[in-house]
């Protein structure tokens, strides 16, 4: 409260002074004039004083409504319902006498903001006490505040208290009492009774002061628990022998008490010099938290003694704290405010049986194990300080040990100090692992120190660290304008990797730098000239450590000042980067300009190579700033970039670049990508607008606007492009046609501000991998809030159309929901197989990892040519050719032909399969004497790198006719391996009084085997013999080897044209040319009348024929008719069940 009182002081007596000086004017002029007068006499530099209802100045009692105090943050300090009741009449006499100075509230928030203003050290000598003599007496008899209010950020916590009291200061003699007590909490009081008089210096004080647990002043201290705190300080006699007992308790168990004394140096002349001294001891150690406990300890004792004389001498005889850690002890004597000797010895060390102890300091967490200080200066101009520490931790870092000497000459009027700084530093570690790897674990600081008037200079000046040495000096002067710091340091790196975990990336190479200049961080003037020197550099990023190798130096000639900043020199030299840049640059105008080059781009960009250049220029004239740069690569590749920024953050930019070679980086793009266009900022709104065209028809327009306070756009893009700018990146692949698109981004940038649509025409997709090619692609893909909605129509070469329709997610996990239709889909690849697929699948799911297709497949008519499968009979694979030195274009060509194998890509979740393939017959196999109907159902499982296949396509009827020789098909089937290939297995046999002789063709699609065994085991050939022939080879006649000749070409692949070209011609599903047993040449033809009903007819050159119909009922139940020329009938009912 003492910090207010002189507000509240000088309130009251601006109000007498008004009191008085309204006296000489009118009534009419008062009530303005008053209010003013006080206002200003009141107010200062940044305090501002408003006064509201001032009345009864003509009268005894004046009272203020309320009296407002700020500053430039705001209202501090309240004053309401202020009543001054007073005798003007004594103010002629020569005092001021106060009846009742009162206020009903009194609210301080906080502490003013301190006005500016000079501080002078304080003076170490003392001198009498005396009363000031006032050319006024004072007398207030009664002083009182009902109610003030004290904010937070003055004492910590909200508080309201009251005062009362009374002040008599008249002819040298002072009387006062102060009570002040706490309203919003019971037991918080301070009570103050002081008087003194100058005639007889006879002092008498008495103060008392209390409070309850977690009150202001408990809660500003360290303390375990909350205790009630108290204090007492009672003293009374002459100055001269004046002794004062000091009592401070918190809690049963802590405190501190003692005794102050002061007593005249001389019985005889009391004004030569007074002698002081005083005595406290206590335990505080209840009060403390734990871990300070054993600093202090139980025998806290702080004495002290001193005495002053004449003329301005201070001496301390003997001062002396001593704690269970702490041992500190010294003296001193002042002369004319300057120190004539010192000295000063300290020591912290751990109680007896402990290796650390922790510092009363904030955080409760630094130790140590030993500190040693000693400070002493001799009658003479000799000074030293010496400290030592052993094993310092705290949170942030340990130390095992540190030294500092400090020596030297001392005259101090005026100020002319000369030393010697010598500090170490050992076993330094850092919490902060990368601080810690660059300054090292030993640090070593010597220097000569020189302080005279405003200036101090660390001279002869070396820092050394593990990998790291700086040497040179620093001054600091002109400490009264601002501080000016001084350089002239050269510094050693000699391993950059020791900043690696400090830069997070791995560094390597050595450096050293000299710097001279000056620095004032008050007004942030500099003058600085670099010099830096970089030797096998490295970052860690392959791109720009092929620029820093060998030897990098960077110089820097530059200054700022109260014209601005101007550049003389930048210089950058290194193997692959040069710069310059000088000029410039005020708050009215400047230049500067700056040129760069990049010896070889393909350290960034591969695909290209050769130098680069960038120049530029900008100018400031007023609040504007133009300027232009210019980039020149490889290749006509160019850049440029001009405009005027206004400093109010309007623009006005125009860009035009060109990329001369496209080809150098998408191979099948061949001329040149340009783009240009402007920009506009006015008043944080950017208009964009920019054209783009290149090679297979790019052309592009971008336009609309973005928002910078908002981080929203409004933009739209339209053009075109073929589509076979895609080409290089799905090869084999080859996709032709015209692509359209028409975006807008409306929002906040991201896929969810996305709409437009994508819209294809006239595409083509060849799949040479799968024989395939999709001609008459159309699309349409219509973006909505991150929602692509894909429609798609094409049709296969070889006939029928496809179709896809759904949603795709543009955010991850990308779920889709895309449903595909087959409608008549003609697959073929032109030589083994021919097939008319219909179908309905759905691809849904998270499509980024895996999806899942499901749906079912019908398959219709399918003619697979075996005679084709495997090539000509003697064919053989090419062997694996290695190439050796092989051009890119031979090797481009491969990849494209998807002859190099490509590394997966991995981390990607396969597509889940769920499939049925319905085919329930006319799956036809011919060829190699093999005629088959098939038909059945797989279903697909499993993933598309894992497909799990079940079930089987199998045999409906069949024969195998070889040298005229006619087998009923045993079984047949068709089923899928692994890898979805077909994999047939087709059996017949006959038996013949030589033995059993069976034929089997199994394999995989495209490359069947055929293998004849016979029982008993016998050579192929013979067991081919027994199966045409019935009878062994040696017995055979020429007649039938050439037959068996002619067989084994027909098992090779040759001879099916005339039974293909006749089933074309006549619409038959299966012709059969052959023989029967007898010899006689016979012709059958077959053919599907509907689904489940197939008819045969066969006729010989006898004139005899059989017509055969087939009806199934169901998969397992058929039955057959038939009737020949001879009138013959029969009817047949068939069972089949798969085992």
């Amino acid at each position: 409260m003492k910090t207010y009182l002189p507000y509240i002081a000088a309130t009251t007596f601006a109000c007498a002074t008004a009191a008085v000086a309204q006296n000489t004017i009118s009534p009419e002029e008062s009530g303005g004039f008053l209010v003013d007068f006080l206002e200003e006499k009141l107010s200062g530099e940044n305090r501002f004083v408003k006064v509201e209802g001032l009345s009864g100045t003509f009268s005894s009692k004046a009272e203020i409504a309320r009296l407002i105090v700020s500053d430039s943050e705001g209202v501090w300090f309240e004053l309401e319902g202020a009543e001054l009741d007073w005798n003007r009449s004594a103010l002629l006499r020569g005092a001021l006498s106060i009846n009742q100075l009162s206020a009903e509230r009194i609210a301080i928030s906080r502490p003013p903001l301190p006005a500016p203003q000079e501080t002078t050290a304080p003076s170490p000598e003392t001198s009498p006490l005396t009363l000031p003599e006032l050319p006024i007496s004072i007398n207030l008899n009664e002083i009182a505040a009902e109610r003030i209010e004290l904010g937070e950020a003055l004492l910590g916590q909200d508080s309201v208290w009251s005062i009362k009291g009374k002040l008599s200061l008249e002819s040298g003699e002072l009387d006062s009492a102060l009570s002040l007590d706490r309203l919003d909490r019971d037991g918080d009081s301070l009570t103050l009774e002081a008087s003194y008089a100058n005639t007889d210096q006879l002092l008498a004080l008495n103060l008392a002061a209390n409070e309850k647990p977690e009150g202001i002043i408990s809660a500003s201290l360290p303390m375990q628990d909350p205790v009630p705190l108290s204090l007492s300080v009672m003293g009374e006699g002459p100055l001269q022998d004046f002794a004062a007992d000091i009592t401070f308790m918190a809690g049963p168990n802590a405190q501190i008490t003692g005794e102050v004394n002061i007593n005249a140096a001389s019985d005889s002349e009391t004004t030569q010099g007074l002698i002081f001294s005083s005595d406290l001891n206590g335990d505080i150690d209840a009060i403390l938290p734990a871990q300070y406990r054993d600093f202090f300890g139980p025998n806290l004792r702080m004495r002290l003694k001193g005495e002053t004389f004449a003329p301005n001498g201070l001496a301390l005889h003997s001062l002396a704290i001593n704690s269970q850690a702490l041992r500190l002890a010294g003296s001193a004597q002042f002369m004319d405010g300057q120190i004539d000797t010192a000295n000063l010895r300290a020591s912290i060390a751990p109680p007896k049986g402990q290796t650390q102890i922790t510092l009363p300091v904030a955080g409760g967490n630094t130790s140590v194990a030993q500190l040693d200080l000693l400070a002493q200066k001799t009658s003479g101009p000799q000074w030293a300080v010496s400290a030592t520490l052993k094993e310092l931790e705290t949170a942030d870092l340990t130390l095992d040990h540190a030294a500092l000497n400090l020596n030297g000459l001392l005259k101090q009027d005026p100020l002319d100090l000369n030393g010697a700084i010598d500090a170490q530093l050992n076993g330094l570690s850092l919490t902060d692992e990368g601080l810690s790897r660059a300054i090292g674990r030993d640090l070593a600081l010597k220097a000569n120190l020189k302080a005279k008037d405003q200036q101090v200079s660390l001279q002869n000046l070396q820092l050394s660290g593990q990998s790291f040495h700086a040497e040179g000096q620093l001054d600091f002067a002109s400490w009264s304008e601002g501080l000016r710091i001084n350089t002239d340091l050269t510094a050693t790196l000699a391993e950059l990797a020791s900043l690696s975990k400090l830069a997070a990336r791995p560094l390597s190479g050595d450096a050293n730098a000299h710097l001279k200049g000056s620095f004032t961080p008050l007004s942030g003037a500099f003058h600085a000239n670099l010099f830096l020197t970089g030797n096998e550099l490295a970052i860690g990023t392959p791109q720009i450590d092929q620029m820093i190798t060998g030897k990098t130096t960077l110089q820097l000639d530059a200054e700022r000042n109260s014209n601005g900043i101007n550049i003389d020199r930048f210089t950058l030299n290194s193997t692959g980067l040069t710069a310059d840049a000088a000029g410039n640059l005020s708050s009215d105008n400047g230049m500067l300009t700056l040129s760069a080059e990049l010896a070889d781009i393909a350290a960034f960009v591969p695909q290209n190579s050769g130098p680069v250049q960038l120049s530029g220029e900008i100018k400031r004239r007023g609040a504007a700033f133009d300027g232009a740069f210019a980039l020149n690569g490889p290749h006509s590749s160019s850049a440029t970039l001009s405009g005027t920024a206004q400093t109010n953050g309007n623009a006005d930019l125009i860009f035009d670049a060109r990329l001369g070679q496209l080809e150098r980086f998408v191979a099948d793009l061949t001329g040149a990508l340009a783009a240009k266009g402007s920009a506009k900022r006015n008043n944080g709104i950017w208009t964009v607008q920019a054209d783009a065209s290149g090679p297979a028809g790019i052309a592009a327009n971008v336009n609309g606007q973005w928002d910078e306070a908002r981080a929203s756009a409004d933009l739209n893009a339209r053009g075109s492009l073929r589509l076979d700018v895609a080409n290089p990146f799905i090869a084999p692949n080859l996709l032709s046609g015209d692509a359209r698109f028409d975006l807008a981004l409306k929002g906040t940038p991201g896929l969810d501000a996305l709409s437009g649509t994508i819209t294809t025409s006239a595409g083509r997709l060849a799949l040479p991998t799968a024989g395939q090619q999709i001609e008459g692609i159309t699309s349409q893909i219509r973006l909505n809030g991150a929602l692509a909605n894909i429609t798609l129509d094409a049709r296969p070469r070889d006939g029928g159309r496809l179709r896809l329709q759904g949603p795709v997610a543009l955010k991850p996990p990308f779920n889709g929901d895309v449903a595909i239709s087959l409608d008549q889909v003609t697959l073929t690849d032109n030589l083994i197989y021919r097939s008319i697929v219909d179908g309905n699948l759905l691809l849904s799911g998270p499509l980024a990892s895996g999806g899942r297709l499901s749906g079912r497949i019908q398959i219709g008519e399918t003619n697979i040519n075996l005679a084709s499968a495997g090539g000509a009979i003697g064919a053989a694979p090419i062997p694996e050719i290695r190439h050796i030195a092989e051009p890119r274009a031979v090797r481009q060509t491969r990849a494209r032909a998807g002859l190099i194998g490509q590394a997966s890509s991995g981390g990607q979740s396969p597509l889940a399969l769920d499939l049925t393939i319905d085919a329930p017959n006319r799956i036809f196999a011919r060829g190699r004497g093999l005629r088959a109907e098939l038909g059945g159902q797989l279903t697909v499982r499993g993933t598309a790198s894992a497909p799990e296949p079940a079930g089987q396509i199998g045999l409906i009827r069949g024969s195998f006719d070889i040298l005229g020789r006619r087998l009923s098909l045993d079984d047949g089937q068709i089923t899928l391996l692994g890898s979805l290939t077909p994999y047939l297995n087709f059996t017949a046999s006959t038996n013949t009084s030589e033995g059993s002789a069976t034929l089997n063709i199994s394999g995989p699609l495209d490359a069947p085997q055929i293998e004849v065994t016979a029982e008993p085991n016998r050579p192929s050939e013979e067991a081919l013999a027994l199966l045409l022939f019935g009878d062994n080879v040696q017995d055979l006649s020429p007649l039938a080897l050439a037959r068996l000749a002619s067989s084994a070409a027909k098992l090779s692949g040759r001879g099916l044209g005339a039974e293909e070209k006749l089933a074309d011609e006549t619409g038959a599903d299966d012709v059969d040319i052959g023989f029967d047993n007898l010899g006689v040449g016979e012709l059958g033809l077959g053919g599907y009348v509907s689904q489940n009903v197939y008819t045969d007819f066969n006729v010989n050159t006898r004139g005899d024929s059989e017509l055969s119909i087939n009806l199934d009922l169901n998969e397992k139940l058929s039955v057959t008719g038939t009737v020949d020329s001879a009138g013959e009938t029969g009817l047949g009912l068939f069972f089949k069940r798969d085992y």
